[in-house]
Order: structure tokens, then C-alpha cells, then sequence
């Protein structure tokens, strides 16, 4: 099978320059990133802020331009793409439901857009369409006239789905779609999403810093951190059995309905590290509540464990049975 999306190797870095005359910095956003997605298969892609995720999503969009590395779309490099064709395969649905919106066109307008900039259809045909993907995103036809700062956030969330699903994309990339949405609307936007996968049969990239969100949408997931993945594989081998400590941490936090929209108290000692400054050895090493003096020296490379599509980057794997750090 050939994945719809494959990226291999992608670096991104981005030059900080402080003040007029300083000298430019290198920030390490994205660092030996590879990922495939398959038709109709959902991958999950997990970490604190600042991990890097967006910056991927970013990439695959085609909105930035990776330092090294390629993305291919359906077989052929994405730079062989044009940028009209590139976004008829590839949609996005972003955290801000209300700022991806324009305020001053109708509802109706929004989603039909992508028909217009791709000419599909008729007037008429728009029209059907848009009502059709209306019923669908659980959407009222009375809605389609409203514009967008008459209507609450879960609706705005379901105008940007209908959005990216009128055209029929291969792909939709959700970078954290219900984040800012209100704990009780969460789970409906979530299962909408798994109920137009099943409908649609599309695929998905989706991301988000809940671990609890990936379990219940993705078919595979991968963790970042710091810019690298560090375990990757079936949602459910990674999930009940994590092979890396950053995994565990992530899947035992406790995320608050109120505070940043469920940013997670991770517990972990120290700061998140600064990317301009990158630590030694293992990137999590300074945090890690089981690291032990070599971590801080040697940098650990992606390895498989029991099963051969479920890889960890970390020198003293979890076992299974316990999820102590054990020696590989």
C-alpha cells in the first residue's frame, strides 16, 4: 500500500535573531522526523508545546519549507505539486476555530470557498453541497447564513470541518481541533471526526498534547519531544505499553478542564528545555525521572521492542510488565 503522506528525515530550523544587529541563533524545531500515513488511517502525534508538532503540520501543509528532508504526496515529491492541487489533497482544521474563519462572510460562503478556488460544480451544485456537508457536520441549515461570530465555538469548529471535507482531500490535518473548545463539546467534535473518517474514508493527521485525545482517535501515534520522536507504533502498543519514560509521563498526567484548556501537570523536575540550547546526550535526560549518568552522554537512536512498528528512543527501555527502567 502506498501511503498517502510520507515524510522522511525532515530538519527545520529556524535562525532567532535578537535585537537589530544580533547575531542569528539556531533554534532545533524539528530534528530526524519520518512519519507515513495511509489511506484512511489516523496518526496521532502527541507532546508538550513546543515539541515541534505545528511546525510539522506547518511542513505538510506546505506552508513552510523543511531545512532538509522531503515530504511526498501519493508517491511524488510535494514541490512537484502546485499550490492549488497541494490544498485539494490536503486540508487543515486548526486549534482557532473563530481566527481561521473570516468574520465577514456568510457560513455558507466559508465552506463552499474550496469549491470556488478549485471550480467545482455549479451555483446550484455548491449550494446542494454545502447543505449536504451541513447535515453531516451536525451543522443547522439555518446556520449557513449566519457568519461566524454569531455562532458558539463548537459550531465554528464544525464550519472549519465542513471546510476542509467539501472538496474531498485525501488528508486533513487537525492541529488541535477541540483545545479551545469548552470540555463538554470536545467529545462531540472528536466523534464527529471518527464519524467522518468512517464516512469519508480520508485520512488524518492529528495532532494534540492530550495523550487521552490520541488513544481514543488515532490508529497509530507517534511522541515528540523537544523536536524528536521518541516512541512511535500502534496506538494501543504505545499506549498500555510504553517503552519510553516521556511516554509514561504523558499518559499518567493529569489534565485540568480549566487551566490552558487541559495543559497537563506532567510533574516532571526542571523547565522544558530551551531548543536553542539543547541538551547533551538523550534531549530528555535533564527531566527524566529515571535517568541514569550515561543518558546525559549518549544519544539514544529510534530501536524496536517486542514488535518490530513499535520503536523507542531511550537507552533504558521500560519493560512491559513493570515499566521500570530496565537495560535494553
Amino acid at each position: 500500500m502506498t501511503p498517502i503522506l510520507e515524510a522522511r528525515n525532515l530538519r527545520h530550523v529556524y535562525q532567532i535573531r535578537r535585537g537589530l544587529l544580533g547575531r542569528s541563533t539556531p533554534l532545533n524545531a524539528l530534528n530526524d522526523v519520518s512519519l507515513s500515513i495511509n489511506p484512511g488511517e489516523i496518526l496521532g502525534v502527541v507532546g508538550e508545546s513546543g515539541c515541534g508538532k505545528s511546525t510539522l503540520a506547518r511542513i505538510l501543509l506546505g506552508l513552510e519549507t523543511p531545512t532538509s528532508g522531503e515530504v511526498h504526496l501519493d508517491g511524488k515529491p510535494i514541490s512537484h505539486y502546485a499550490r492549488k492541487e497541494r490544498s485539494l489533497a490536503i486540508q487543515p482544521v486548526f486549534q482557532d476555530p473563530f481566527g481561521s474563519l473570516n468574520p465577514s462572510m456568510s457560513v455558507q460562503d466559508l465552506i463552499a470557498l474550496p469549491l470556488h478556488i478549485h471550480n467545482i460544480g455549479t451555483r446550484q451544485e455548491r449550494q446542494k453541497r454545502v447543505a449536504t456537508m451541513a447535515d453531516q457536520v451536525g451543522l443547522p441549515r439555518r446556520a449557513l447564513a449566519a457568519n461566524p461570530g454569531q455562532l458558539s465555538g463548537g459550531q465554528r469548529q464544525r464550519v472549519a470541518i465542513a471546510r476542509a471535507l467539501i472538496s474531498d482531500p485525501k488528508l486533513v490535518i487537525c492541529d488541535e481541533p477541540t483545545s479551545a473548545l469548552d470540555v463538554s463539546v470536545q467529545a462531540q467534535i472528536l466523534n464527529l471526526l471518527l464519524d467522518l473518517r468512517a464516512e469519508h474514508g480520508i485520512a488524518m493527521l492529528f495532532i494534540s498534547h492530550n495523550l487521552s485525545v490520541i488513544q481514543h482517535m488515532a490508529d497509530r501515534m507517534m511522541v515528540m519531544y523537544l523536536g524528536h520522536v521518541v516512541e512511535a507504533g500502534k496506538t494501543h502498543d504505545v499506549f498500555t505499553h510504553a517503552r519510553h519514560p516521556y511516554t509514561a509521563v504523558l499518559r499518567d498526567a493529569v489534565f485540568t478542564p480549566d487551566d490552558d484548556h487541559g495543559v497537563p501537570d506532567l510533574g516532571l523536575r526542571g523547565n522544558f528545555p530551551n531548543a536553542m540550547n539543547m541538551p547533551s546526550g538523550c534531549t530528555f535526560h535533564p527531566r527524566c525521572p529515571v535517568a541514569r549518568p550515561e543518558c546525559a552522554v549518549r544519544k539514544p537512536a529510534l530501536e524496536a521492542g517486542a514488535t518490530p512498528d513499535h520503536v523507542s528512543a531511550c537507552l533504558f527501555p521500560l519493560t512491559a510488565s513493570s515499566e521500570e527502567a530496565a537495560p535494553a
